[in-house]
Order: structure tokens, then sequence, then C-alpha cells
């Protein structure tokens, strides 16, 4: 059975190989045993001088469109819906009361979303300052198990490099695993 072989590209600061870039390619063999096979920091340059010049290992430089934004009513109907199953009836009343007004036409929603929609015209992604602000830098939870899932896994003691590289592997071909066997079904 011949080896399976995985690429993958990750960047930092703008894009698949941004400023700082790692490529992984990992093997596995018929015995389920991985390598791992990278190479980092400004590997844009280095596509095309001994790696090759295949166009599969060439990242996409079409942009990615612009992050929606949902219109006023449908966010205020989402909030509620999340609202509603939270508080006893009495208070939905209200809650629903305040929403109606931030919604009207002389309440702040409209000017609110105008400002939004103004941001989305002049950022690639309007949400993203604050998102970054909100679930990472000004959260005061313990960031590592309430936003990386992975954090949670018990401490694997790798001594040797090899054992670092099946490690990395093995996360990576979980990741692939999940990525085709649930989402893409």
């Amino acid at each position: 059975m011949p080896a399976k072989v995985f690429r993958a590209f990750v960047g930092l600061d703008g894009g698949v190989c941004g400023e700082w870039s790692l490529f992984l390619e990992f093997e596995e063999n018929e015995n389920k045993e991985c390598w791992v096979f990278c190479g980092c920091s400004g590997f844009e340059k280095s596509i095309g001088k001994g790696m090759g010049t295949d166009a599969s290992l060439i990242p996409d430089d079409a942009p990615l469109p612009k992050l929606p934004l949902p219109p006023l009513q449908q966010t205020v109907d989402r909030y509620l819906d999340a609202v509603r199953p939270l508080v006893p009836p009495a208070a939905f009343e209200r809650t629903r009361n305040i929403a109606k007004a931030f919604a009207a036409p002389a309440g702040p929603g409209p000017r609110l979303q105008r400002a939004l929609e103004k941001r989305r015209e002049c950022t690639a992604n309007w949400a993203y300052e604050w998102w970054l602000a909100d679930m990472y830098l000004n959260n005061p939870l313990p960031l590592p198990i309430n936003s990386n899932p992975g954090m949670v896994f018990p401490p694997a003691v790798a001594r040797t490099a090899e054992e670092r590289a099946r490690f990395t592997a093995r996360m990576v071909l979980s990741a692939v695993r999940y990525q085709t066997d649930v989402l893409d079904k």
C-alpha cells in the first residue's frame, strides 16, 4: 500500500503564506506511522527552490469574501431566540419590548446598523478587532481551555524529535480525518 501524503500551510499576519508561515507535509504508511516535514518563516519565498513548483503546493491568492453583516431585524430576532429559554416570561417580555424599541426607525438600532455597514465597506472583516478583544484579549477566563479545546488534552511528553514529529503528525492527521469524515459529508 503506498504512503498517503498530506500537505498543509499555516500563516500569520495576512494570509496563508503571510509574514510568518509554516509548511507541514506528513506521510502515513501502511502501519499508520506518520512523519512530519516542515519549513517555516518565509516559506513563500522558497516555493520553487528545491521544493518544486507543484501547483497543489501554492496557495490560492483569491481573496476571501467580506464577512456578511446580517440585517438588523434578523440580529434582533436571533437575540430574542437565544434569550427566550434563559429568562422567565415577564423578563422576556421586557427584553422583547427593549429590542423592539432598539430596532424601531427612531431607535438606536438603525443608526448603529448604518455605522456597521460603513465599517464593512472599509474592512475585510468588520467584527475582527472586536471579536479578538472580546474573545481573547479582554476575556478573564483561562484562555487555553476556554478558547482552545486542544489544550484540554493530557500533557504529552515527547523526549525526542521523532516523538514530537509523530505527535504532530497524529494531530494533523486527526484534523484531516475529521475534515474528510465529518465536515465534508
